[in-house]
């Protein structure tokens, strides 16, 4: 009998009380909205990272 090519199928609910999910991760962090819509598109010339 051949191998299967791939991995084995997923069970759905096999992670269930696994992954975990902060209860403010539906919230918007406006100083990171802020920096993303309004920030620099090159980084600043003396390159620092």
């Amino acid at each position: 009998m051949a191998e299967p090519l791939g991995p084995a199928a997923r069970v759905q609910g096999s992670l269930r009380g696994r992954i975990l999910i902060a209860a403010d991760a539906d919230e918007t962090d406006e100083e990171l909205a802020e920096l993303m819509e309004s920030g620099p598109v090159f980084p600043d010339e003396q390159g620092s990272r």
